[in-house]
């Protein structure tokens, strides 16, 4: 299960967070807003390996839903207008 921070936590403690291997889910007020993905200086052939093949996924997925990527954005830009 991705761990989830507060955004202000993030903020405070980011040093910390660029340690991390892994991606953390960052909330506001207890809604994901966003995910934080460290990346190491050097980045790891398998990692971009993982990178396009979720790229692949995600564009199949605007595809088979007939949405853009603009679209994807506007929506995305609307539940966090309509959460403040």
């Amino acid at each position: 299960m991705l761990h989830k921070i507060e955004i202000q936590e993030l903020q405070e403690n980011l040093d910390e967070y660029l340690k991390l291997k892994s991606p953390v889910a960052v909330t506001h007020k207890g809604h994901t807003i966003g995910y934080f993905v460290p990346t190491p200086v050097e980045i790891d052939s398998e990692d971009i390996k993982s990178f396009k093949v979720a790229a692949t996924k995600l564009d199949k997925m605007l595809a088979e839903k007939g949405i853009t990527e603009d679209e994807l954005v506007a929506e995305f830009q609307q539940l966090r207008q309509d959460q403040e």
